[in-house]
């Protein structure tokens, strides 16, 4: 199936963006997550371990763009060429843009910020600060989307993480503040929102690679925001093979075993959802033992269908050791044998 991008009405930016088709890099099995703006990627497990498929490189928007247009690849480059080709492994990278996370030069060039309980985010509906990501997103696919090896790329859609997150449901305040500046209670959410559409269609370069989106939590209203996002970012990119949905919380028991709702959507969103779902660990295995063995959260992964799943260093130790990778091997096997 190919992908078909449909022009939005909600984000200026989409109508000067070509219509275009293709079908997308196929992205399932297991990889091992980096550490955030890693420089040295050549002591991670994956490169000599045929059961783990390749690795996540995680970065930050400060880190790739530390003034503007001036953009930071080569640690990414260096990896795919010099251990990602070597060992025939794929990548998937990540941009985080959000708490503490985006160059402060965007702010001294006029993008809007917004203060919540945990510190300063940029402002995703800001027409400034959508302009700069516009370029950051577009210098990304130029770079990456036609390279063989880098499989899968997370979108950054106005999270204060790479996730969906925004008010801190524990922290009334940011809801009261993004209340007032929507102009009035309850309007928050369609706010943020505005602001999360506007970004969907500036990763339409990325003709050849899977996009997917990690939901979260963006505003208290029983995950309605969370779910209009999805329909939206489903609607745009068509529902094809080259989208997919993440949840980063991955544990034994998250999401339930018994329950097909994805995380953060609601019942119907996950119904009419027909592209591809991952995961990420919640925690290393070394670091929380709670949340389950790397098993036992690959099993619960392939409950909910996954094609892959992200894991730390200290999950793929743990099942090396107390499993014989056995784990690991198993949800490679489902994940291959999906259509």
């Amino acid at each position: 199936m190919k992908r078909k991008i449909i022009v939005s009405l909600v984000a200026a930016l989409a109508a000067v963006l070509p219509v275009h088709q293709s079908q997308a890099k196929d992205c399932r099995g297991v990889y091992e997550i980096t550490q955030t703006d890693e420089t040295s990627f050549g002591s991670y497990l994956a490169w000599n371990d045929t059961n783990i498929h390749g690795i996540l490189i995680r970065e930050t928007w400060a880190h790739v763009e530390p003034a503007k247009d001036r953009f930071h690849w080569t640690d990414i480059t260096n990896t795919l060429t010099n251990y990602a080709q070597v060992y025939s492994k794929t990548v998937i990278i990540s941009i985080d843009c959000g708490i503490s996370l985006a160059p402060s030069w965007i702010y001294t060039d006029g993008a809007g910020s917004f203060t919540l309980s945990d510190g300063q985010t940029i402002a995703p509906w800001d027409a400034t600060a959508q302009s700069f990501l516009t370029s950051l997103f577009s210098h990304l696919s130029s770079k990456f989307d036609r390279d063989t090896t880098v499989v899968a790329v997370t979108m950054w859609c106005g999270g204060t993480a790479i996730e969906c997150n925004f008010c801190d449901p524990n922290q009334p305040s940011d809801k009261a503040n993004l209340d007032n500046l929507a102009g009035g209670t309850g309007l928050g959410g369609n706010y943020w929102l505005a602001g999360a559409k506007a970004i969907v269609p500036m990763y339409s370069g990325f003709f050849n690679t899977t996009i997917y989106l990690a939901t979260g939590n963006p505003y208290p209203d029983s995950n309605s925001t969370m779910q209009a996002l999805v329909h939206y970012f489903n609607g745009y990119w068509g529902g094809t093979n080259g989208l997919g949905l993440q949840s980063n919380g991955l544990t034994i028991t998250h999401p339930s075993p018994t329950s097909q709702t994805f995380p953060h959507c609601n019942t119907t969103a996950c119904d009419t959802y027909t592209g591809k779902i991952g995961f990420q660990s919640a925690h290393a295995y070394s670091n929380v033992p709670g949340d389950g063995t790397c098993a036992q959260k690959l099993t619960n992964a392939q409950n909910h269908h996954a094609r892959w799943v992200e894991i730390y260093s200290g999950d793929i130790n743990q099942d090396v050791t107390s499993n014989s990778e056995n784990g690991i091997k198993n949800f490679n096997t489902y994940a291959a044998g999906l259509p």
